[in-house]
């Protein structure tokens, strides 16, 4: 007797052969959507989103409109980094919705969107890059210069979309013991999203409900840091 109907269903054979299957694309009217819901890279059990499949994805619209939506922990920083920089340099617009979680190498992927919006609950979490060494003492000074070299370009990348402080974006980096957690409030005060699309949709008359009016004045609860559990991501 067969209890179960394992086998594959032939649409989800056709898309796991597509390269882009992690990615997935939407297409209408001159605009894309990208979706990012894993991590950053892929790992060795073929887990992730890769930098090549994004720049793959993004060489196929090179025309087209692109909405990026990210629920991510995070992931590589070098595969972040390769995506950044193709979402930065296109010419069409890139907004940026953040679903529920970009943290981590997500969090400066983000930064690469002309416009950037978050849901009201949804979270945003930068941190120093982590790196392991095995190898003499030699080999640990290294890999300590070459994480520096990255936080350089983290803040690099945080600062040219908020306008913060390097000061500041480096004690965010820092946190209590990795890092700094921002609502979606506290991300648009902090200058880091454009835009918050808030728990019910705004009326037209009620400017209050409009993300700049949380205003910088927030930034004073910021500063405290706020502490991220070790172990959430890898980056």
């Amino acid at each position: 007797m067969k209890l179960f109907n394992i086998s594959t269903p032939s649409a989800i054979k056709a898309s796991q052969s597509d390269p882009n299957f992690k990615v997935y694309a939407r297409e209408d009217g001159g605009e894309v959507e990208l979706l990012i819901m894993e991590q950053i890279g892929e790992d060795g059990w073929g887990d992730g989103v890769s930098a090549t499949s994004v720049v793959n994805f993004l060489n196929e619209h090179r025309t087209s409109r692109v909405n990026v939506r990210i629920n991510s922990p995070g992931g590589f920083v070098y595969d972040g980094m390769v995506m950044f920089n193709e979402l930065k340099q296109r010419e069409p617009k890139v907004t940026v919705t953040i679903e529920g979680l970009a943290f981590s190498a997500a969090s400066f992927l983000a930064m690469a969107g002309d416009h950037v919006r978050m849901h009201e609950v949804s979270d945003f979490g930068i941190h120093r890059a982590w790196g392991m060494a095995i190898g003499n003492a030699n080999a640990m000074r290294g890999l300590a210069e070459w994480l520096d070299t990255v936080d350089e370009h983290l803040v690099d990348i945080y600062e040219n979309k908020s306008g913060q402080s390097r000061d500041q974006l480096n004690e965010w980096l820092d946190g209590v013991d990795d890092g700094t957690l921002f609502s979606a409030k506290e991300a648009v005060a902090a200058g880091f999203a454009d835009e918050l699309i808030p728990l019910s949709p705004p009326s037209d008359d009620d400017p209050a409900n409009q993300a700049k009016a949380y205003g910088r004045q927030h930034l004073s609860i910021l500063n405290r840091g706020r502490r991220i559990k070790n172990g959430l991501t890898v980056i």
